[in-house]
């Protein structure tokens, strides 16, 4: 959600005392994130990868919302899906996601995917499915998908790196 509401001031909060900051980020690292709250348990159902379980009560989904996810309004969803604020001045995506995820379907990702597509260029949106991993797990962290975050970070960054020795040195 921090990567696609940066120009959205609905989501700034002055009271947290730094409303002269800008709320945008420069890149986003999502791993095995949800997007659509109502489609994940019939993804999990039709993959047979997972059981579904986002409509309970207890689920972090329903605890999110603050109600049971079966009962929240299409406003409420509309709203906490990232999907809503897709648009201008998006940062560049990375999205990694298990190809066997049990509790996030794949599917998640790529919906995300195929919605920045629509809206940034394909240099910009970065999706890898990591084959056999589930819900996070060793995969990710290994030294070769490590280094392949970093360089997309780097890559991310670097205009803005930029920027700020220019203004280092204009200001010297």
């Amino acid at each position: 959600m921090a990567g696609v509401t940066g120009t959205v001031s609905a989501f700034d909060d002055p009271a947290l005392g730094n409303a002269t900051q800008q709320s945008h980020v420069q890149a986003v690292i999502d791993w095995f994130g949800p997007v659509d709250f109502r489609s994940q348990d019939a993804e999990l159902h039709a993959s047979g990868k997972g059981r579904p379980v986002h409509d309970l009560p207890d689920s972090p989904e329903s605890r999110f919302l603050g109600i049971r996810l079966p009962d929240a309004s299409e406003d409420l969803l509309r709203r906490t899906n990232p999907l809503t604020y897709l648009g201008q001045r998006l940062p560049p995506f990375l999205i990694q996601h298990g190809s066997d995820d049990d509790l996030v379907p794949v599917e998640q990702s790529m919906l995300l995917a195929r919605a920045l597509r629509e809206v940034l260029p394909e240099t910009d949106v970065r999706f890898d499915v990591i084959p056999g991993s589930l819900h996070g797990g060793p995969a990710f962290e290994t030294e070769e998908n490590m280094a392949r975050v970093f360089a997309f970070l780097s890559a991310a960054l670097a205009p803005f790196r930029q920027g700020c020795a220019r203004q280092g040195e204009l200001s010297a």
